[in-house]
């Protein structure tokens, strides 16, 4: 929760994945919702007033924790177009300025956001 309000991920099997939505904590409102495509699943976390997007396909977007509407400031593929395994199921990290990133197959990217 972030200043009274809940950012999450949307969606179960048979109706896809894919959703990020914030929720007013006090009345159970939505106050937005916004889709990644239903064919990906996402990870979510969140620091320092960001939410930290990583779906299931390797593009990790930064966007404000606002309760006004989804304001992405930042997108990109954590693979920069190399051909490896496109299936990201772990929930992003950061830690001292980095975020680390894993696929399935075990590889590790680390991505600095500290500038």
């Amino acid at each position: 929760m972030i200043d009274g309000y809940i950012y999450g991920c949307e969606g179960g099997p048979g109706v896809g994945f894919g959703s990020l939505r914030c929720l007013d904590v006090k009345t159970g409102e939505v106050m937005w919702e916004e889709d990644f495509g239903r064919v990906v699943s996402i990870s979510l976390m969140a620091a320092a007033g960001k939410l930290i997007i990583l779906n299931s396909k390797g593009n990790l977007h930064i966007a404000e924790a606002t309760p006004s509407s989804y304001k992405e400031i930042s997108s990109g593929d954590v693979l920069e177009g190399e051909q490896k395994l496109r299936q990201f199921w772990t929930l992003p990290v950061l830690c001292s300025g980095k975020i680390y990133c894993k696929n399935y197959s075990g590889d590790l990217v680390c991505l600095d956001v500290s500038k």
